[in-house]
């Protein structure tokens, strides 16, 4: 099982986000210390087998029940999402630190992006995710869009534990409508396989 070590800030983003984006998330008040990281995938027939959540839970709390509350959505432009130490988010020093091989490379125009390059490698990896001493990211279930986050917290109001879910049951089901639905209008289809709205068009 992997670990990583958080401190009392932590970020919530796609890695590709700075300062000036809306949709990122920062957390104060989590509990510092070791957290253990749990990758769930689940295979999705043509597209393969995704990540579908990615949940990270202080030592301590490992195997204990929690109760999870919503805590907002995390926004996803680059297909991949984590959850990091606040202090090593877009540091390229961390991003020196960081050996995971060659692969991608992006042109180092801003601050972070050494850091934000070795991030995609990981995520493009067979595997589909990777963790360094302070933080993790996955890819993100099917692309781009908007995931839940939820957090659970102990006694004293510190979060002791993170979820971001990318494939949820109603993503599954979502999946295996679609074949009840019309390819050129998006209609629902009859019984019978027959679109009522384009057949009335014809």
């Amino acid at each position: 099982m992997k670990t990583i070590n958080l401190g009392s800030e932590v970020r919530v983003s796609d890695p590709c986000y700075g300062d000036d984006v809306w949709c990122k998330t920062r957390l104060n008040s989590v509990l510092p210390g070791e957290y253990h990281v749990d990758v769930q995938k689940s295979d999705e027939g043509d597209w393969g087998n995704r990540v579908s959540s990615l949940t990270v839970t202080h030592k301590d709390y490992v195997g204990k029940q929690l109760r999870y509350q919503e805590h907002g959505d995390i926004g996803v432009d680059s297909g991949q999402a984590g959850i990091f130490c606040e202090s090593s988010y877009r540091n390229d020093d961390v991003a020196e630190t960081i050996k995971n091989g060659n692969g991608i490379r992006i042109d180092s125009i801003e601050d972070g992006d050494k850091w934000y390059e070795k991030m995609c490698r990981f995520t493009l990896s067979g595997e589909g995710f990777g963790a360094y001493e302070s933080g993790v990211v996955t890819s993100s279930g099917f692309g781009d869009g908007s995931y839940p986050l939820a957090v659970a917290r102990d006694e004293d109001k510190n979060i002791v534990s993170m979820v971001i879910t990318y494939i949820g049951e109603e993503d599954e089901e979502d999946e295996d409508d679609g074949g009840d639905c019309c390819g050129v209008c998006g209609g629902e289809l009859e019984s019978d396989g027959e679109c009522i709205y384009c057949c009335d068009e014809k």
